[in-house]
């Protein structure tokens, strides 16, 4: 019955008319900003007992042309994928892989690609690497969402967890990627004790 929902709801996304499509619904709310580009969310579905995470659409203002299109909409049944991210480096999906959009940050140093970042699990924060002129999206192996940007080196840096099988549980982590999503180095949070 959730995967039907989750059709439907799909199809009366994808069936929306081309004038429905340049228009920013009234419910849209302002993620981030450039000279050059706002981008916005709106949340199509709230999320409910029977399915946790929302479905979100993003959408690109372009400030110079005043051109509003839909980037995206996010499908919280995306699977998963980390089991294909070799060596901690990031995947690329298609736009239909999106599971959530809860944040937006412009990436420093390429103007044409944006940080989505989401929490469509309960658990984990799935970010990806969205680059709005190529559309192209590369999901990254952080589980906790975004730090903040090496300004100098053009780096993401994200925080996410790993499993310590010998102490038990999981510990943090810091990754640093690259803007095409490789995993440039990872470090170990100081522990408290």
């Amino acid at each position: 019955m959730k995967n039907l929902r989750n059709i439907i709801a799909a199809m009366v996304l994808l069936t929306a008319t081309a004038a429905q499509a340049q228009q920013l619904p009234q419910t849209a709310v302002l993620k981030a900003h450039d000279v050059r580009t706002d981008i916005y969310t709106c949340v199509e579905r709230e999320a409910n007992e029977d399915d946790q995470a929302e479905v979100v659409s993003v959408w690109i203002h372009d400030l110079n042309t005043n051109k509003v299109s839909r980037l995206l909409t996010t499908n919280p049944d995306a699977p998963t994928q980390w089991e294909k991210m070799k060596n901690g480096n990031g995947v690329k999906v298609s736009f239909d892989n999106i599971a959530a959009a809860a944040n937006v940050s412009f990436i420093p140093y390429d103007t044409n690609k944006i940080l989505v970042e989401g929490c469509p699990d309960a658990r984990n924060v799935w970010s990806y690497i969205i680059d709005i002129k190529q559309r192209t999206a590369c999901q990254l192996s952080s589980t906790s969402g975004l730090i903040g940007f090496s300004h100098e080196a053009g780096y993401i840096i994200m925080e996410g967890y790993h499993y310590d099988i010998d102490a038990g549980g999981r510990s943090p982590v810091i990754k640093v990627f690259n803007l095409d999503g490789q995993l440039i180095k990872q470090m170990p949070l100081p522990s408290d004790e």
